[in-house]
């Protein structure tokens, strides 16, 4: 940290073979040594000891409470939050810097920012995702911010969203143009274990192909940038393997995160800060959550998002649809439906639809529900190219009549891009290449 002026811890292994786990006991004994070694250094001796074993005492900790020692296992039920250590001052904030930082080296592409802010503001994304600024981040306003910090600022999911984008454009504009060759390797393999981290909650990875991932990804990033940049968070992901072995999935804090919001919007409001303004933003914050909790299920299954009654504009185009004559029988609208137990999609989205054996891809014009079943109304395209060395698949917009699909045919809502020539690009999820 001294040496180099960054300020980062450097962690130098690569492989898991080499680490050296601590276990529970270990824990414990370095604790209680810490314990005894309290009363008798000084402040200065005692914060070096502390940094040099890797614990902060506290008089009151859980390691040193002897009636805790048979319940708690501190690293067998531990596991490392994927989410902050790649998106929160985290490997994928710094490694699109540093991969950005060696395209302005030597010239070869100056304006990498603004270039990737311009092809992020060309695609579209589920609406689930508001993600219509995500092209701000990358601008020319916002790049010296990024330089300054040595890292991308901004929201850990709205660098989540960009993952797709980004690997695209890693490839087809840097990587076919020769521009910072191995930092754009590293950056594709990064791409490639993001994406098996993320799709483990809804795919099956094995605990070895993660560590395959994250081998190939660290020995990449160190033939790219050396080991000066292996922070404590690149570090981590050789983790992640064995977390999956023992939790049998990859735990992350996105949701807990967005909990943050409910406090932080009525402690905005909160002007007298005299008389128990403390117990004031705790009720708030408790009738905040019974309301959510009465006016949401905890059901999961396929069904249509705050369903309202159609509209007589609506339901005549049903009918129509079905060549068949209104029977008054009451039809249910909605802006947004679950396809399955962790996806939902809206309105002008591009999704994904079963098709045979195969899939094909259309644009959400409704969702519906009429005699108990979930439809929706999608405008389907043809499959015009596929491209083979990437997740890009470009549609042909049919001029045609609206097709009816049943809900739970709908396998993924996904970012799109529209071509001048009318056609539709498309980044396939993992499961469907």
């Amino acid at each position: 940290m001294d040496e180099d002026g960054s300020n980062l811890l450097r962690c130098d292994v690569i492989n898991a073979s080499e680490l050296e786990p601590a276990s529970d006991a270990d824990l414990r004994r370095n604790m209680r040594f810490l314990e005894q070694a309290a009363s008798r250094l000084d402040g200065g001796a005692f914060t070096q000891l502390q940094q040099a074993l890797g614990l902060t005492y506290y008089t009151r900790g859980v390691l040193v409470d002897r009636a805790l020692d048979s319940l708690l296992q501190p690293t067998s039920a531990y596991s490392h939050d994927w989410m902050h250590a790649l998106f929160v001052d985290g490997v994928v904030n710094l490694h699109v810097f540093l991969t950005f930082e060696a395209c302005i080296k030597g010239d070869q592409m100056v304006g990498v920012y603004e270039s990737f802010s311009a092809y992020i503001a060309q695609w579209r994304f589920p609406a689930r995702l508001h993600a219509d600024h995500l092209g701000a981040i990358f601008s020319a306003e916002r790049r010296e911010s990024h330089r300054a910090t040595k890292h991308i600022k901004c929201q850990a999911s709205d660098l989540l969203t960009v993952m797709d984008p980004l690997k695209l454009y890693t490839t087809n504009v840097l990587q076919a143009q020769g521009i910072a060759p191995r930092a754009c390797t590293s950056l594709l393999c990064l791409c490639d274990l993001v994406e098996l981290i993320v799709a483990s909650a809804r795919l099956t990875v094995t605990p070895d192909m993660l560590k395959a991932e994250v081998h190939r990804f660290l020995e990449a990033f160190v033939a790219a940038f050396g080991f000066e940049w292996l922070t404590p968070k690149a570090h981590w992901l050789l983790h992640l393997p064995d977390h999956l072995a023992r939790f049998g999935r990859l735990l992350n804090c996105f949701a807990l995160e967005r909990k943050h919001r409910v406090p932080k919007r009525y402690a905005t409001d909160l002007k007298n800060m005299a008389h128990h303004a403390d117990a004031s933003l705790l009720k708030e914050c408790i009738c905040h959550h019974f309301s959510v909790v009465k006016d949401s299920s905890f059901e999961y299954a396929v069904a249509l998002v705050n369903k309202r009654t159609a509209s007589k504009k609506t339901r005549r185009v049903i009918w129509k649809l079905f060549d068949l004559d209104d029977d008054g029988s009451p039809i249910s609208v909605a802006t947004v439906a679950r396809f399955s137990p962790v996806a939902l999609c809206s309105q002008t989205d591009v999704v994904m639809i079963k098709d045979g054996d195969g899939c094909r891809a259309g644009r959400i014009e409704a969702h519906f529900e009429l005699h108990g079943v979930l439809m929706s109304l999608v405008r389907p395209f043809n499959l015009y190219r596929r491209d083979s060395n990437s997740a890009l698949a470009v549609w042909e917009v049919i001029d045609g009549p609206i097709d009816c699909w049943e809900i739970n045919d709908i396998l993924a809502a996904v970012p799109y891009s529209e071509y001048p020539d009318g056609h539709v690009g498309t980044i396939l999820p993992i499961e469907l290449r």
